[in-house]
């Protein structure tokens, strides 16, 4: 396995990211997605993803990181946080943010 993650290693957790999108992509259908990106964009759903309602959202996230040499679960929390977020454009809005974009 890699050596440890922080959260600020934001050049390692981007592909990582990356990753983590491209599975639930493929576990969700494209009409799931679209739901997902709407649920994303309410209120409701504002401290969390949608994507839990159509699979375990976790599990993709461990399959990313083992795909990228990393054991989810020796991972300090700060690490999943830090993927979500950069994974959170394409969750609530299907795209990714450009870097240095607002």
């Amino acid at each position: 396995m890699a050596a440890r993650l922080t959260a600020r290693d934001t050049a390692i957790l981007q592909p990582i990211a990356d990753s983590f999108i491209a599975i639930l992509r493929s576990w969700l259908t494209p009409a799931e997605w679209r739901q997902m990106n709407a649920r994303n964009q309410s209120g409701e759903y504002e401290h969390c993803c949608a994507s839990h309602d159509f699979c375990d959202a976790n599990e993709a996230l461990l399959q990313a990181m083992a795909q990228h040499g990393y054991d989810a679960l020796e991972e300090d929390p700060g690490v999943w946080d830090a993927i979500w977020k950069l994974a959170d454009p394409q969750l609530r809005h299907g795209k990714r943010v450009k870097k240095g974009a607002k």
